[in-house]
């Protein structure tokens, strides 16, 4: 009886029906002639090795099915109680000594080491990453196989043990030099492209090495080696050089994306790519969350919407689909539709699923910073730069150290970003966010916003700043003239910042108490999004009092959730003008 269940069993999940193979298994091994310890594994009764190697079949089987069926940690629990099973019927042989394992056994116990140490890696938690290396390095060296060397490599790198894992990939290329998943995962780990290539000559066969595939897989190893080391240049090169050979591959399709939305180079060429990437292939997931982000930064909240509901449709388990719904739940606020919880609620699964995806520990970072969760914040941004370094994340930490009163740690961060990238707008402007703290470096900050527009004229936030810190200094007109350029020269697309510098210049316009060409902006401002609170609070304000100071110095709930994405900047506006205001006497 037994064994007939038992073949039921992996008939049935042959067959893909896992619920069934589970029942079948569970009643081979619930027959008269096994029993159970109170660990819950099988024992076999009264039928010595060939017992415990029927328990341990069955619990393998049992083991595919749950996981089939995607309950994963009972798969676990499964396949732990075979390895057991498999132990004892090795050990608990008639001459009461430890049997010796055939070469079909050990291959078997192998198989069940590699689908237990396969299980815990997706589960991704501290405890089961550990346990499913303890499991790996069981295996002797000679009998690891390719499938061997990358778990152990991913796991090392899900671990942050990022030495471990260079050499693990390296190993693997010794060996496998096509493995195309480890030269890839060198070059996102830092290795330089030229290491990759050599590591690859000397493992290939002088045969493969003149093959038009190998060129290929340099020409591939080039590009995401340079992706990740930031040379565009030599990225484009090898990006264009694949797609003669390779029109349609959404990998180097993605690979072209990021090179074009590299500093918003070419946001627009960027989006247009990804849009193509998900009407070739909607099931492909791999740099979705950027796309998102890049939809969420340039306004397009239909087109994100409908990215994060066909993504959870089609990818529920993939943290990118988590990471764009939570982007689309932070659209929803301030549209009186609820969001933050949401959205907290999105992120954090997003970082559960793959806790070092650094897309979505940025937006976990962005989401705690627009609650005023300064502390939490910090922590969201740091692990960001710690698996890949992101001036957006410096952008978040700047704002959250300012928040929390930290001048020389928002220094420290906007100098690192500097550093990092010295010829960029937004690097630039977080350098000018933080001498604008200090009333003696007001020059300085000056600035570095000016070197900022003229790195990139079109940057919004440098804008308002430049405007704000004018208007402390007492100098309105200088910061009227500012806005008024900027609109006149440089008018955004992007109908948020649009909306924010109406809103500004209005506000320095009611400071300067040319009321009509204020009510104006406000106005325009309200043509675009009739719901702009700053703009309803602004005009409600000057109606009931008919007094410019009161319109223009507007409370913190008035203008929350309305200016930057990262962190609003209408706070200090609003300081700022009520401090001019009282040295005019107003």
């Amino acid at each position: 009886m037994r064994a007939a269940c038992a073949r039921r069993a992996e008939r049935a999940l042959e067959l893909g029906a896992h619920e069934s193979a589970v029942r079948w298994a569970s009643l081979a091994l619930g027959t008269l002639d096994a029993t159970l310890d109170d660990d819950g594994t099988a024992r076999a009764r009264a039928r010595g090795r060939e017992g415990w190697l029927a328990d341990a079949r069955a619990l393998e089987i049992k083991g595919d099915a749950l996981v089939g069926s995607m309950d994963v940690r009972g798969g676990v629990g499964a396949y732990r109680a075979a390895r057991t099973t498999r132990a004892r019927a090795r050990g608990g042989t008639r001459g009461g000594g430890a049997g010796r394992a055939s070469e079909e056994e050990m291959a078997r116990e192998e198989a069940i080491g590699m689908k237990l140490a396969r299980a815990l890696a997706s589960i991704g938690d501290a405890t089961a990453l550990v346990e499913a290396r303890e499991v790996l390095e069981a295996t002797p060296v000679e009998r690891r196989t390719l499938e061997h060397g990358l778990l152990s490599a991913r796991i090392a790198r899900s671990e942050g043990r990022d030495r471990a894992a260079v050499t693990g990939y390296k190993e693997v290329l010794l060996k496998w030099p096509f493995a195309i998943e480890a030269a890839v995962a060198l070059a996102e780990l830092g290795v330089k492209a030229v290491d990759t290539r050599r590591a690859l000559r000397d493992a290939a066969t002088d045969e493969d090495a003149r093959s038009a595939e190998f060129g290929a897989l340099e020409a591939y190893v080039t590009a995401f080696a340079a992706l990740e080391a930031e040379d565009t240049l030599t990225a484009r090169n090898a990006v264009a050089q694949l797609r003669q050979e390779f029109p349609n591959d959404p990998f180097i399709a993605e690979a072209r994306a990021r090179i074009n939305a590299d500093n918003d180079r070419d946001a627009e060429s960027a989006m247009r790519e990804y849009a193509a990437i998900r009407a070739r292939d909607p099931h492909f997931v791999r740099g979705m969350d950027e796309y998102g982000l890049m939809l969420y930064d340039n306004g397009h909240k239909q087109s994100l919407e409908a990215l994060s509901s066909e993504m959870l449709r089609l990818s529920p388990h993939a943290s990118e689909s988590w990471t764009c719904a939570a982007l689309y739940f932070e659209t929803k606020l301030g549209s009186g539709r609820g969001g933050r919880e949401e959205a907290f609620a999105a992120a954090e699964k997003a970082v559960r699923i793959n806790p070092r995806s650094h897309v979505a520990l940025l937006v976990l970072g962005s989401i705690y910073l627009r609650a005023n969760r300064y502390k939490s914040a910090v922590r969201a941004f740091n692990q960001c730069n710690a698996i890949k370094v992101s001036l957006k994340a410096y952008h978040g930490l700047v704002k959250a150290y300012l928040a929390l009163g930290s001048t020389a740690n928002a220094m420290m961060c906007a100098r690192q970003a500097h550093k990092r990238s010295p010829q960029n707008a937004l690097a630039w402007s977080l350098l000018g966010d933080v001498h604008a703290r200090n009333r003696d470096e007001y020059e300085k900050a000056i600035k570095a916003y000016e070197q900022a527009l003229a790195y990139n004229p079109r940057l919004v936030r440098a804008v308002k700043s430049l405007a704000a810190l004018n208007i402390k200094m007492g100098k309105v007109h200088v910061a009227r003239a500012i806005l008024q350029r900027q609109l006149d020269d440089y008018r955004p697309s992007d109908e948020d910042e649009l909306i924010q510098l109406y809103c500004r210049l209005a506000q320095v316009l009611m400071l300067s108490r040319q009321t009509a060409e204020s009510v104006k902006y406000y106005t325009r401002a309200l043509a675009i999004r009739p719901d702009c609170v700053i703009a309803q609070k602004a005009l409600e304000k000057f109606e009931q009092t008919r007094n410019p100071k009161f319109a223009a110095a507007l409370s913190e709930e008035d203008v929350e959730g309305n200016e930057d994405h990262m962190m609003d900047d209408d706070v200090e506006s609003r300081e700022n003008s009520e401090e001019w205001m009282e040295q005019r006497g107003a």
